[in-house]
């Protein structure tokens, strides 16, 4: 009987570990749920974008930014953070899809896309000064969050911040205005465009 009972927990303990390596928990928050977490935070810098005095000017944004809201957060270079294991972290990325290489390595994981003159959400927008700012999970960690502030052109993310965000997943800006913003349909670790059923 001892043995029975014994073979029964550790089925059940195979069971449980199997399922939670098939369904782990992932980030399903909006911008300021992010912003609001306990998770510490890293900011991710491009070091890849072709105009490279522009890439100077994002930095220089950043770090303004940082002096203003995110005092005690360290900021790291793409390449490092690639180098990295950051599960423990929030991230908060900036940069253009190629210009940051953070971006570019999951790029095919995000549901959104940034195309050469679009961004593709649940509807195109086509206009080369959009600039996009989302919430997304930690690959390296699918229950902490991430930030990503992104643009068709790199110039765009140079005051990006300026363009209201916050109660919902993501944003679609052009200047300081938001012009888009809506939440992905997140169920079982999947972020859609598609209605939750």
């Amino acid at each position: 009987m001892r043995n029975a009972i014994g073979i029964f927990f550790l089925v059940s303990l195979i069971f449980v570990s199997i399922n939670a390596q098939d369904n782990p928990n992932y980030f399903e928050g909006n911008i300021n749920d992010f912003y609001s977490s306990e998770a510490s935070k890293i900011i991710i810098i491009p070091t890849n974008e072709i105009d490279k005095e522009v890439q100077d000017r994002i930095h220089e944004y950043i770090y303004k930014l940082k002096e203003k809201h995110w005092e005690k957060t360290q900021i790291i270079e793409d390449k490092k953070a690639l180098e990295m294991d950051l599960s423990d972290y929030g991230l908060i990325v900036f940069g253009t899809i190629d210009g940051n290489l953070w971006l570019k390595k999951y790029r095919e994981q995000f549901t959104f896309k940034l195309e050469d003159d679009k961004i593709i959400l649940d509807r195109e927008f086509k206009f080369i000064n959009l600039a996009l700012i989302t919430s997304w999970y930690n690959p390296q960690n699918t229950e902490n969050g991430v930030i990503i502030y992104t643009a068709l052109r790199a110039n765009n993310i140079i005051n990006i911040n300026g363009i209201f965000h916050g109660p919902t997943d993501f944003v679609v800006g052009m200047g300081n205005a938001a012009i888009y913003a809506a939440d992905y349909c997140k169920k079982n670790g999947k972020w859609t465009f598609k209605t939750c059923k």
